[in-house]
């Protein structure tokens, strides 16, 4: 199982998705690598040997002021503030549900947090923290490939969040960002990112953000 960018994806691949939300089929079978070969949205897909599993779309927005809540405007200025939105995540019908069983959940208890420099499972930076998916280089430097690894209980909607969080983790060392946007696409996805910490925004209901900085410190 692996993400790979669609611009490496056959449309074949693509053809037998079905997330349950036809408007983000479309998108996907449609739109997505146009899209991504316009430079307007990256999109992703998990895939499972020459099946896909599930995909992300990831762009460059920006936060109006008056949306972040008070206790989040702190030192920020009056004006548009850089993010990067997440603007569609789905699994498909077939693997809703389905568990990713990289590590042990006991290791993952263990190595909450860790970086896994080439991919192997080799961890580092232990902490006592259960797993929340998002792995940083414990000396804060930049040249570690950060990867996300995740436990027997997490899901494939988990896994493809946290590999869209490390993304514009990188991102953010290279360009400025200040927060992830996410646009859910009803309450249950609403709760979904509110277990991850997202924060709603003031004028969207099913729109959140989180810090960059909260994911440096996760």
């Amino acid at each position: 199982m692996e993400v790979k960018p669609i611009s490496n994806i056959k449309p074949s691949l693509l053809s037998k998705f079905d997330c349950g939300a036809e408007e983000l089929n479309t998108y996907l079978k449609r739109f997505a690598k146009k899209n991504d070969k316009l430079g307007i949205g990256r999109t992703y897909i998990l895939l499972d040997k020459a099946r896909a599993l599930g995909f992300y779309t990831v762009s460059m927005v920006q936060i109006e002021f008056k949306a972040l809540p008070k206790p989040s405007q702190g030192k920020l200025p009056r004006y548009p503030i850089p993010a990067v939105r997440i603007g569609r995540l789905a699994i498909d019908l077939s693997a809703q549900g389905q568990r990713l069983a990289r590590i042990s959940h006991k290791h993952c208890n263990e190595f909450g947090q860790s970086v896994l420099s080439d991919g192997s499972e080799n961890y580092e930076g232990k902490v006592s923290k259960p797993c929340r998916g998002v792995f940083l280089d414990p000396d804060g430097g930049t040249d570690v490939q950060i990867h996300p690894v995740l436990c027997e209980k997490c899901g494939l909607g988990e896994f493809l969040l946290m590999d869209a969080l490390t993304r514009c983790l990188r991102v953010s060392e290279e360009i400025a960002v200040f927060a992830v946007i996410v646009d859910a696409k009803n309450q249950q996805a609403k709760d979904f990112y509110l277990k991850y910490g997202f924060i709603p925004l003031e004028d969207q209901e099913l729109s959140l953000f989180l810090p960059i900085d909260t994911i440096k410190r996760t």
